[in-house]
C-alpha cells in the first residue's frame, strides 16, 4: 500500500451496493465505486461545513435562484392577466354602453315612427 493511504471498510446492504455500482458505470465522472465516496463524502463534509457557517450550500443556492426565478415570471404572468382583465372590463363596458345606446335609437326611432 502507496505511503500516506490507509483501507476504510464498509457495511452496506447488497442493494445499495448494487445501485452505487450502477451509478459508477453509467456515469461520466467517475471510474470507481472508490471514488465515487471520496467524492460523496468530500461533498457532504462541504455541505456540513456551510451549513455551521449559515451559509447555503450551492445546490441550497441554485434551489433559491430558480424559486426566485420562478417567482418573478410568475408575478410577470399575473401582472399580464390583470391588464387583459381591465381590457376585457373596459371592452365590456363599451359593448354594454353600446347596447344602451343602440336601445335607445331604436326607441327614438320607433317613437318618430309613431309620432308621424
Amino acid at each position: 500500500m502507496e505511503e500516506g493511504y490507509t483501507n476504510f471498510t464498509l457495511r452496506m446492504k447488497e442493494k445499495d451496493r448494487d445501485e452505487w455500482k450502477d451509478a459508477v458505470e453509467y456515469s461520466d465522472q467517475f471510474s470507481s465505486l472508490s471514488q465515487l465516496v471520496r467524492y460523496s463524502v468530500n461533498q457532504e463534509i462541504r455541505r456540513i461545513e456551510d451549513r455551521q457557517e449559515g451559509e447555503m450550500t450551492k445546490e441550497e443556492k441554485e434551489i433559491l435562484s430558480k424559486i426566485e426565478h420562478e417567482g418573478s415570471r410568475t408575478r410577470d404572468l399575473l401582472k399580464e392577466i390583470q391588464e387583459k382583465l381591465d381590457e376585457l372590463e373596459e371592452a365590456s363596458l363599451s359593448i354594454s354602453e353600446a347596447k344602451v345606446l343602440e336601445k335607445e335609437q331604436t326607441a327614438t326611432i320607433l317613437e318618430n315612427i309613431e309620432n308621424e
